[in-house]
């Protein structure tokens, strides 16, 4: 039987007896809400695509940051496995790669081996 608890209420107790911590939880349903709010759908009608045509303009149109992204695909794999019992592939396979960055200073040893080259 379905709870009678909105969703927004339902998810947010879930992550919160998962043991979340308080800026996880509302960064993680603040994800929902914008998705529903940018999409104008229902999120229990929504099919992958749907999900997909929401993330990628995060990336390509508005530049979200990495972590930006990861949290949102993150949350929403989480609502809709935990809250909606669906899961979507796209949502686990579509977080970008973290970057690593270059050493800010070069060791003396490092160095070397440069000038040697």
């Amino acid at each position: 039987m379905d709870s009678p608890l909105p969703l927004r209420e339902r998810y947010r107790q879930e992550l919160v007896v998962r043991g979340l911590a308080e800026r996880t939880v509302d960064a993680y349903v603040r994800a929902v809400v914008q998705m529903v709010d940018r999409t104008g759908r229902h999120p229990a009608r929504m099919s992958e695509a749907d999900v997909r045509a929401y993330l990628v303009p995060l990336v390509e149109t508005h530049g979200c940051a990495e972590s930006t992204y990861r949290q949102h695909a993150t949350g929403l794999g989480h609502f809709f496995d935990w809250v909606l019992g669906r899961s979507f592939p796209v949502l686990d396979a579509a977080r970008p790669r973290r970057r690593s960055p270059l050493p800010k200073v070069l060791t003396r040893t490092q160095w070397i081996v440069l000038e040697a080259l």
